[in-house]
């Protein structure tokens, strides 16, 4: 079953199949008006592998990925620009509502290093040379070095104490 996108009037979604429908209506062009058919979308895959749809509003196209439609249909409203739009099973062409949750960046970020295999734990890495482990963190938009160490547990403490202090 359709259901409208809020904020865009000439479209539907579909919860269940994740489809998103072009209603037909009549659109202005050089000539006067010519008439648009209901049509079923099809969603490129964007670089990063997720499914986007480009929708026109206002005469403008707007691209939007599919996780963000399915939230905006499911809510109402888009997420706050402090949170990040999660896939919990980690498929990025796993769109169902069921399936989104929010997370900020960091948290995101995290789980995307667990989820990839990283031996590692977050905020520690390993020099290549001396293969000692060294901490560092992200603080606004700035790479704050916290230190080397001889263990990862070490590495981990500082990189922890770090984050507590934020």
């Amino acid at each position: 079953m359709f259901q409208s996108i809020p904020g865009f009037p000439n479209y539907e979604f579909c919860v269940e199949t994740l489809q998103v429908k072009s209603l037909g209506r009549k659109v202005k062009n050089k000539k006067g008006y010519r008439a648009v058919k209901e049509t079923i979308l099809k969603p490129t895959l964007t670089n990063y592998g997720y499914f986007q749809f480009g929708l026109c509003k206002d005469s403008k196209k707007h691209s939007l990925n599919r996780s963000y439609i399915s939230w905006l249909v499911n809510t109402g409203s888009l997420p706050p620009k402090h949170l990040q739009i999660d896939h919990i099973d980690a498929v990025k062409t796993n769109d169902k509502f069921e399936n989104l949750q929010l997370l900020t960046p960091r948290q995101n970020t995290t789980k995307g290093h667990q989820q990839n295999g990283r031996k590692l734990l977050t905020g520690v890495y390993q020099h290549k040379k001396n293969k000692n482990y060294y901490s560092r963190i992200w603080i606004n938009s700035e790479d704050k070095y916290l230190g080397s160490f001889t263990t990862v547990e070490a590495a981990s403490v500082a990189y922890q104490k770090a984050l507590e202090s934020l």
